[in-house]
């Protein structure tokens, strides 16, 4: 029997429901591994501290996942209901672009491109959800749908132009490296309708001009010393194969993102037996480019998982081709079984990559206990007294330690890594007060549901 066009997007709604339900479900279970990590542990910090969103280098694409937890703070829920509202939050921004996509613009393929987006290359970013430049690539896809509807002559309805181009700002806003992905994705749909090409140009020109005068008037210090490290990097172009971070992202390939390689590949050959050599230099020579670019930028390599938010758009890469070329090429029983198969090896790389996050999580309970067991509300903790590949980063600990301990114990503790024996020396009077590597704050800044601090004769004790 054969398959038809309607089959296809019957089977992309039934695909993504089932994808984005079970990653509702893991969001939910992991929202510890999610939120009280990194920079997002901060942010629930802040967002709980002050009842206020907290906005970051003016990357205001995360008012749409912070509404959430804030509209639950502001109700007075409880903390561990905040947290969870936060973590499934950029599930359901990832849904609600989904269902714009597929049932607003009317756009399936892409729809199917953006469900592809947001698993196909995932791994720790699922659990190092905040990244602004992730988001923002939800809102450069309604742009380039209002571009395919105009490319297909199908009128574009107010709500769709507005939609667009308000989009576009906050995409254009929401990380520097804005600039690499849209450039290739405008590129891509030039070349592969060259002779009715007019509306991806001038959306390419409008979406250049909209950069323009972000980066000219609109620059974040952030933003000055991403683009400073680039040119600092230039100069290790010619060796950029003898640094850390590529000897690094060759294993990540291998061990993480070996699905995309093959479909890399994959689609790589489909162009060269085409004969399509435009295309194919084109998509290789740019995604070349792409990794390269970010090598030089790090050189001495650093976390997977912050490299993972970048290194995520070379999936696009991969996607636009896949959906819009090759998976064209195939017999239709063979596109849902692929499609089929790139999912749920994605999801369960997802899944399976908890097992740092939830060691980390557990690490800092069992810490937590320990405290409890010996009456201690705070603790000064030296570096490297605690497994350093599941700390990670130790600014944020005393951040992602209160959140734990209120939920599971209950109570505020306060716990603080430190680099060396001076580092806090200048905060003695630490016993009415919350001391993290921002600075100290007194008890009478924060709200007393959800910081509990007793008034103890315990200072900050050395641990």
């Amino acid at each position: 029997m054969q398959i038809t066009t309607q089959d296809h997007r019957r089977y992309i709604g039934v695909a993504a429901t089932i994808c984005y339900l079970l990653l509702l479900a893991m969001a939910l279970y992991f929202y510890k591994e999610r939120i009280f990590f990194s920079d997002t542990g901060f942010y629930i910090f802040e967002m709980v501290r002050t009842g206020n969103f907290t906005i970051q280098h003016g990357r205001f694409v995360a008012y749409f996942t912070e509404i959430f937890p804030i509209g639950m703070r502001r109700l007075e829920m409880p903390l561990a209901s905040i947290v969870m509202a936060h973590s499934i939050s950029f599930v359901l921004l990832n849904i609600a672009g989904f269902v714009v996509l597929y049932k607003g613009f009317k756009q399936h393929y892409l729809a199917l491109a953006f469900l592809f987006f947001n698993v196909l290359m995932a791994r720790h970013t699922f659990y190092y959800c905040l990244s602004e430049l992730v988001q923002g690539v939800t809102f450069f896809f309604f742009y380039i749908a209002l571009l395919m509807q105009l490319h297909n002559r199908q009128k574009a309805r107010w709500w769709q132009w507005l939609l667009a181009i308000l989009s576009l700002v906050v995409a254009v806003f929401s990380h520097p490296m804005m600039l690499f992905y849209p450039v290739f994705i405008l590129s891509y749909l030039v070349l592969k309708y060259r002779a009715k090409s007019k509306v991806f140009i001038i959306g390419g020109i409008v979406y250049g001009l909209f950069q323009f005068l972000k980066m000219h008037f609109f620059k974040s210090p952030y933003d000055v010393g991403a683009t400073q490290r680039f040119y600092d990097g230039l100069a290790l172009l010619p060796h950029f194969y003898k640094t850390t971070a590529f000897k690094d992202l060759v294993e990540y390939f291998i061990k993480d993102y070996y699905l995309i390689a093959v479909l890399m590949i994959a689609t790589l050959v489909y162009y060269l037996r085409q004969k399509q050599w435009i295309m194919f230099a084109f998509i290789l020579s740019y995604s070349i480019g792409f990794l390269i670019i970010n090598i030089i930028t790090e050189p001495n390599g650093t976390f997977q998982f912050y490299l993972e938010a970048r290194y995520i758009l070379f999936s696009l890469f991969v996607i636009f081709p896949l959906v819009y070329d090759v998976l064209g090429a195939l017999h239709p029983k063979l596109w849902i079984a692929l499609v089929t198969a790139c999912l749920a090896i994605s999801l369960l790389g997802i899944f399976n990559t908890h097992g740092k996050y939830s060691a980390r999580v557990a690490m800092m309970n069992s810490l937590l206990q320990e405290m409890a067991a010996k009456g201690q509300e705070k603790i000064i903790v030296p570096q490297g007294a605690l497994p350093v590949h599941l700390v990670m980063m130790t600014w944020p600990v005393a951040y992602e330690c209160w959140g734990l301990s209120m939920i599971s114990q209950g109570v505020s503790r306060g716990v603080i890594i430190s680099e060396n024996d001076q580092q806090f020396a200048q905060f003695p009077s630490s016993k009415k007060g919350f001391l993290s590597i921002n600075g100290y704050m007194p008890y009478c800044e924060f709200p007393n549901k959800y910081f509990i601090f007793k008034d103890s004769a315990n200072y900050y004790q050395n641990y």
